[in-house]
């Protein structure tokens, strides 16, 4: 009966960690030439960043956009592929692009006194902002061509953020997470582990990279995804897809997310 016991406590720890593994399935791969690799959108279109060019790869064809005089391009919104958000924020400049990657429409945050620190995709024709200036949050109107402040004063310092179409949600250097809605009511959820690169899925669950690992936190649980890179600089998940970016090539896993 000891000896039973003894081999029944060996093992079920090692069964309840097997269970906190995720496994994905391998789809395909391809090779790229890039410096940075921004995501896949919901058309299965991939975006990289090579030598400050925004370059848009769809099956063997590639389309490039480059405005070198902005300077570096900081962040890329790709929530609607059909209008590209890219900012630069060095010359406080957010660009659009169309799915063509042509340029649609340029705006200075120094025309309305405003030094924009993140921006994002939100509803009804607007773009999300945060004014380092005035430390309030915002919107952008595109057809008006005005903007609004939505919050009262709520310095914060961003680490990683997300625009949906009703909320933008980031967190901050203290690794808090927030979230604010379209009204400007701003919430703080939970408080999060430290991580090398953090992917918002929704306001409840993250991807993670440590080290060279993956992560799915939950609420109530952290798993480890199991790849087979060993070595690799970004990644990002869409529709159920994770995509894997090493130095030169992508890997993308089919993965269904507890």
């Amino acid at each position: 009966m000891k000896k039973l016991f003894f081999i029944f406590f060996i093992i079920f720890p090692l069964i309840l960690s097997s269970q906190e593994a995720l496994k994905p399935i391998l789809i395909d791969s391809f090779e790229i030439k890039a410096e940075h690799f921004i995501g896949r959108d919901t058309y299965n279109n991939f975006y990289f960043i090579e030598e400050n060019t925004l370059i848009k790869k769809q099956n063997n064809a590639k389309t490039e956009y480059q405005n070198l005089a902005l300077g570096k391009l900081e962040y890329v919104d790709l929530s609607n592929p059909l209008l590209l958000v890219l900012f630069y924020k060095d010359f406080n400049t957010i660009v659009l692009l169309d799915q063509q990657m042509n340029e649609t429409q340029k705006i200075s945050g120094n025309d309305f006194g405003l030094v924009f620190d993140t921006v994002g995709l939100a509803r009804q024709n607007n773009l999300w902002f945060f004014d380092s200036v005035s430390q309030k949050f915002g919107l952008y109107n595109l057809k008006e061509n005005s903007f609004k402040l939505i919050s009262t004063y709520f310095p914060t310092k961003f680490k990683q953020w997300n625009s949906t179409y009703n909320n933008f949600e980031w967190i901050d250097k203290n690794n808090d997470f927030f979230s604010i809605n379209f009204f400007g009511k701003i919430t703080n959820t939970k408080k999060i582990d430290d991580f090398e690169k953090i992917k918002i899925v929704n306001q409840n669950d993250f991807l993670a990279k440590q080290g060279q690992s993956i992560y799915f936190i939950t609420t109530e649980k952290k798993y480890e995804i199991k790849i087979e890179q060993k070595s690799f600089k970004n990644f990002c998940f869409k529709d159920g897809i994770l995509s894997i970016f090493t130095t030169d090539k992508v890997f993308n896993y089919k993965i269904n997310l507890p």
